[in-house]
């Protein structure tokens, strides 16, 4: 009964994507969604998908309108309370409302029914970074740890969720192991820059070095990387080259930013090079705009530990 009710759920759901592909547009426009899920959701009435709230919901966190998507997941969960992915959405809003207990209740209720190791590993993903949030790294860690082994395509966010509370726990040999092992086995770009950027923190600068100096040389955009070569500098001493460094990383994110849809990567590695100039109000701008702008979970995680903020979920 529950393989059924999940197959509907997925039926409705792809008529909800193909029912928005004749007034959706090139460009995401966030209450454009929300007007067409609503229209739909009155239309249908009482017979309405709860997928339409799901993905309502997913609009109104994007605004950051958390109360609005609250009210969403908690109807598509009366409609399907087997809904994987609306109790997890519900459990990181109650997070970042203070309700922890709550919040890993709804998340208790995801893991009770999750049917597939893609869907289990995701909900202890979510629920190691509620975990994490309300203070308990370790067990955080030993929920991403069993993610990572519930499914070996598992995502990169979850390798990075890892390293964070490795991190966090001082635990410099696991972290640069795992973020090594996740590199070789989801053959991510990100994971690898991550590898590199945690040999600097963990004071390898003679394996760091070189690599860092290579993509220097060789990046036809170099800002991430004069980043990290300013941050080995720093370390070193060489304050004077840091701070070069940075500046021509700015000078070069500066002219990659569009001001009417800003790429939130670029936003925040320059807020991190304003952070190590020691300029605090622009650094928190960048932030401002990229969660404006709709920064995930963890698009914006460098730049606020760069700040001394407490990582804000969403």
């Amino acid at each position: 009964m529950r393989l059924d009710r999940i197959a509907q759920f997925s039926l409705a759901l792809l008529g909800v994507l193909l029912a928005g592909v004749a007034t959706s547009t090139a460009h995401h426009n966030t209450e454009e969604m929300i007007r067409q899920f609503t229209e739909q959701i009155e239309e249908k009435g009482d017979q309405a998908a709860p997928e339409l709230y799901y993905r309502r919901a997913t609009e109104y966190r994007v605004l950051r309108e958390f109360g609005k998507a609250k009210v969403d997941l908690e109807k598509a969960i009366e409609l399907a309370p087997e809904f994987v992915a609306a109790h997890e959405d519900l459990g990181r809003i109650l997070q970042l409302r203070g309700m922890h207990a709550e919040a890993l209740a709804s998340l208790g209720r995801a893991i009770d029914a999750a049917t597939t190791e893609r869907e289990l590993a995701a909900s202890l993903s979510v629920r190691a970074e509620i975990l994490a949030a309300a203070g308990k790294t370790a067990e955080a860690l030993r929920d991403c740890e069993k993610a990572i082994e519930t499914y070996r395509r598992g995502a990169v966010d979850w390798f990075l969720l890892r390293s964070d509370l490795q991190q966090t726990l001082g635990l410099d040999e696991e972290r640069l192991d795992g973020l090594k092992a996740g590199h070789a086995r989801t053959k991510s770009v990100v994971l690898y820059n991550a590898w590199v950027e945690a040999l600097v923190e963990t004071g390898d600068f003679e394996q760091a070095a070189p690599i860092i100096e290579e993509k220097v040389a060789a990046a036809r955009l170099k800002s991430s990387w004069l980043i990290r070569r300013a941050k080995l500098r720093q370390a070193t001493g060489e304050t004077a080259a840091a701070k070069r460094d940075l500046l021509q990383a700015i000078e070069e994110l500066n002219a990659r930013i569009n001001p009417e849809n800003p790429d939130i990567t670029v936003l925040v590695d320059r807020g991190v090079a304003f952070t190590m100039l020691d300029d605090r109000s622009a650094a928190k701008r960048d932030l401002a705009l990229a969660r404006k702008a709709g920064a995930d979970r963890w698009a914006t995680a460098r730049l606020e530990r760069a700040l001394g903020l407490e990582l804000q979920r969403n």
